[in-house]
């Protein structure tokens, strides 16, 4: 079963948000500095105590039908996944916005974030590879 990628113009994030971002935690990436990071960084996976469903879309004023409201989005894009089922995941592309934090306030630097994370029957390469973070942990993009 194949899938395509399509782009879409950015003020279909309401088509965009009726995929949702919400996916179960159960690994997290432990860090550690071998010789006090002198040996590099070492990120070890480890499976969470106590499984909990991450979802940023029920952040009150968060979500993509928000964002043409909240952002200037005249410098973001918009890409779609679908297979034979219809829309599978999608992403949004975002770079040299005000507001938008992860940028750090540079043109240089493009933050992204995907949808269909909660999909378990999603095709190799697409969305459903999200992996958890610890609570209150920061992405700059999801895969």
């Amino acid at each position: 079963m194949g899938f395509r990628i399509e782009e879409e113009p950015i003020d279909h994030l309401d088509e965009h948000a009726t995929i949702t971002i919400a996916f179960t935690v159960e690994r997290i990436l432990e860090v550690s500095l071998p010789d006090g990071g002198l040996g590099g960084i070492r990120l070890t996976e480890v499976a969470v105590d106590s499984p909990w469903i991450k979802d940023y879309d029920t952040i009150k004023g968060e979500g993509p039908t928000r964002w043409l409201r909240r952002f200037d989005t005249s410098n973001w894009g918009l890409l779609s996944a679908h297979d034979a089922s219809g829309r599978i995941g999608g992403a949004v592309i975002a770079f040299n916005t005000a507001g938008v934090h992860m940028l750090e306030g540079r043109p240089d630097i493009a933050s992204s974030g995907t949808s269909g994370c909660g999909r378990t029957n999603a095709p190799p390469g697409s969305a459903r590879c999200c992996s958890g973070l610890p609570k209150g942990g920061v992405c700059r993009g999801a895969a």
